[in-house]
């Protein structure tokens, strides 16, 4: 037989090798032992968890070249299929079929089995023929049981390895070898593909993939315009009717024209498709009309590049661009929709520009303004024009300019426009940045103005001028059983407090002046939560800067003006060097704030200020004055629910955690401060331990006693003995002494002849324990 094998699964040429099943399945039969423990692997990063395990591995047939990517697949000798839900008598369902073996995968618990199955094959099958024979045989003995992607041809299989105190199972049975023919003979025609079984979170899957993608039509930008002016069918038929043909026989479906298989792609709602074909390079991926003529036309320019490049900057993304820029039917639509847009509000089909906007043909800039200020409430902003739209203020400089030209016609000039801007901009209200970003005892939300002080609910209006809004319906009936059960789960007892820091980032006072870190391993839900967040407060209101950005660069802090949250997963555990703008941001202290090529501006701070992270961030400055700041939430539970993930971010759910920070806020303002329950006031206490060595020493070591005398020089040397036990740098005496007389307010100093003792501080333990051998 012939297999395929790499060292690592980065590897970018594999190694063809012919081996026999018996030598084959020896090598499987041996696991590699690796040092860290279930519980240890189970708490670390997928990124962590995918370098443990790759040991190298195989692929179960020969490829063109060494390449492992779709329509390199020469042929396939065996088929490997991953139970990662497999039932516990999985082996007595296969055992008796087969000539094949099971074994465990790194992930795979007794209580939670996880089997990768591999199949001897009577004949080499080929890159087509393949997923079709997997998937039958899937059907056959439970289609639920296996991992939904584990059909693909390229899929690379690791060799055995199992944590230091893992189970490791193996069992191999010789039944015979299956025969590819007569599974294929299964179907009344094995190359429809629509005819292939798939599981029932296949399905869900692909509904719920459309569902969290913007609809094509409402892009912004070059895509929207392409998906508006090209359907995916219109896409195909004329960008790709080389690559995909109409099934006559299925409606709604295409093939792939290289492969044997036909009916793979499934055409959703004339906006997206879904390709089955195993060979084709957009397999397995939900495409609007752009990406789909982008990854066959140019998809290969990206070979080279990071894997971590954002789409928008990917050489592919680039060349079609481009394509589509210079697409005459393309420039038609865009034409036709900026045009319809402005006539739409202006009906400039009825102006007369001479008549409008001149006296005697000199051109009068007032004319324009006021023409323009008759259809739109506008205001100044850091001398920028910006006006209402949507019940909030926006930029409108670039609209200004669109409208303007398309009225002017014949009669447009640069300077024309200019003129008309700078009057506008000389008549309207002139905003401060912080006026426009403070919204008061008001909360601006998508279907109208909420009074915080009164609940009262109004429409909105143009006479309050913010830029700031909440893209959240308010439904005073509304509920989230989603993000209830996700909140139960994983913070259950500090739910009060994620109600109220929510309800404190609606607010622009910075009155209790905290900031929030989400504290535990991962996997337990911090970067879930802050997803919601950020789905609920919006793009346009969060930014997304590190802590320890925020105090080293100082064009940072320009990114937190004008929004209501920072929200930053799993910040850096790298020490934080000066902290003093963090005390300013999260004070709404007012800061000088800088963006590259751009003049300084000063405002004063209403982001609210999130993190997560798996480490305690150590800190130069352990004053009162920084940990007061913090509220430390523990994420102290699993979240691994995939199917309750998909709920939580709905427009309903967002809805009804609006009603929950509007209670939490209400709470808030009652108690004048947050809630602290036990496991946030003993998290704020461990980490003020852990990064402050000698608030830690003189917590665990000392306490107060009338009666006891303690020598003050013999205190600081046993505080810096500890230090070097521990590993951290001790701070200097002046620090020390201060440290004590905080943490011990009743302590009192006096001189004898011996030297300078603490009166009323007791040492739990003998001071010489203390000393470290140098």
């Amino acid at each position: 037989m012939k297999i395929a094998v790499a060292n690592n699964r980065r590897e970018k040429y594999w190694r063809n090798r012919e081996m026999s099943w018996d030598e084959f399945t020896e090598k499987l039969s041996r696991t590699y032992r690796t040092s860290e423990t279930v519980q240890e692997y189970r708490k670390l990063s997928k990124a962590r968890q995918d370098e443990i395990k790759d040991i190298g591995g195989f692929v179960g047939g020969y490829l063109k070249d060494g390449r492992r990517k779709r329509g390199y697949i020469k042929m396939r000798s065996l088929l490997t299929l991953d139970a990662d839900y497999a039932s516990t008598d999985f082996w007595s369902l296969v055992k008796d079929r087969f000539t094949c073996c099971i074994y465990s995968t790194h992930k795979h618990t007794s209580e939670r089995p996880r089997l990768r199955l591999v199949i001897l094959l009577k004949r080499p099958v080929t890159e087509e023929e393949y997923p079709a024979v997997a998937r039958m045989v899937a059907k056959d003995i439970g289609i639920e049981m296996f991992d939904d992607t584990t059909y693909e041809p390229t899929r690379l299989m690791y060799w055995p390895s199992t944590s230091a105190d893992g189970e490791f199972i193996f069992e191999k049975s010789g039944a015979g070898a299956l025969d590819a023919d007569e599974i294929l003979a299964m179907y009344d025609d094995w190359r429809d593909s629509s005819r292939w079984p798939v599981s029932e979170r296949q399905k869900k899957l692909i509904k719920s993939s459309m569902d969290k993608q913007a609809d094509p039509l409402e892009k912004p930008g070059i895509v929207g315009v392409f998906c508006r002016t090209y359907s995916i069918d219109a896409a195909i038929e004329k960008f790709l009717s080389d690559i995909y043909e109409p099934c006559d026989h299925v409606p709604g479906r295409y093939s792939y024209i290289p492969a044997d298989s036909t009916a793979g792609v499934v055409v959703y709602d004339r906006k997206f498709a879904y390709s089955h074909h195993a060979s084709d390079p957009v397999c397995g991926k939900l495409c609007n009309a752009f990406d789909l003529v982008r990854l066959h036309k140019f998809g290969n320019m990206d070979e080279a590049v990071d894997e971590n490049t954002p789409v928008g900057k990917l050489p592919s993304f680039v060349a079609m661009q481009q394509l589509a820029e210079e697409d005459g039917e393309v420039q038609l639509v865009k034409c036709q929709e900026r045009r319809q847009m402005i006539e739409d509000d202006f009906r400039e089909s009825a102006i007369n520009p001479i008549k409008m906007f001149f006296d005697k043909k000199k051109f009068i800039p007032m004319y324009m303004a006021d023409w323009f200020l008759n259809h739109y409430h506008a205001i100044v902003i850091n001398d920028e024009l910006y006006i209402y739209n949507g019940g909030r203020y926006v930029n409108g400089e670039r609209l200004f300019k669109e409208k303007c030209t398309v009225a002017l016609s014949s009669e447009y000039q640069t300077s024309r426009i200019n003129e008309a801007l700078n009057y506008i901009k000389n008549t309207v209200e002139l905003i401060t940045p912080d006026d426009a970003i403070n919204t008061g005892n008001f909360l601006n939300l998508k279907n109208g103005i909420l009074n915080l002080d009164t609940y009262e609910f109004k429409p909105h209006s143009p006479e309050i001028k913010t830029t700031i809004q909440v893209p959240v319906q308010y439904d005073p009936k509304a509920q989230c059983p989603a993000i209830d059960a996700f909140l139960e789960m994983v913070v259950a007892d500090n739910i009060a407090v994620i109600e109220e820091m929510v309800g404190f980032c609606l607010i622009s006072s910075m009155k209790y002046e905290k900031a929030f870190l989400f504290h535990g391993d991962g996997g337990n839900g911090k970067g879930t939560l802050i997803a919601v967040l950020q789905n609920f407060f919006g793009a346009e209101n969060v930014s997304n800067v590190a802590l320890q950005a925020l105090t080293e660069n100082r064009f940072y802090a320009a990114e937190l003006f004008g929004k209501m949250v920072n929200l930053h997963a799993d910040i850096p555990n790298r020490i934080i060097e000066d902290s003093s703008l963090f005390k300013e941001l999260t004070s709404g202290d007012r800061i000088q704030a800088e963006r590259k090529h751009k003049p300084p501006f000063s405002f004063c701070n209403r982001a609210k200020l999130i993190f997560s992270a798996n480490e305690f961030s150590s800190s130069k400055d352990n004053s009162v004055g920084f940990h007061r700041r913090w509220v430390t939430i523990p994420f102290p539970k699993k979240f691994t629910d995939r199917e309750l993930r998909e709920r939580l971010f709905s427009e309903a759910e967002m809805s009804g955690l609006l009603l929950r920070a509007l209670r939490g806020l209400e709470r808030l303002k009652k108690q004048d401060a947050f809630s602290e329950p036990d496991s946030v006031k003993n998290l704020a206490e461990e980490y003020r331990r852990k990064s402050d060595s000698a608030y830690q020493f003189l917590k665990e070591y000392c306490s107060l006693d009338s009666e006891c005398k303690t020598g003050k020089q013999e205190l600081y040397d046993a505080y810096r003995d500890k230090c070097r036990e521990w590993g951290c740098l001790s701070v200097s005496q002046a620090n020390f002494n201060g440290k004590v007389r905080m943490i011990f307010p009743g302590v009192t100093e006096y001189r004898k002849a011996s030297g300078r003792k603490w009166n009323g501080l007791k040492m739990e333990v003998e001071i010489s324990d203390f000393s470290v051998e140098e």
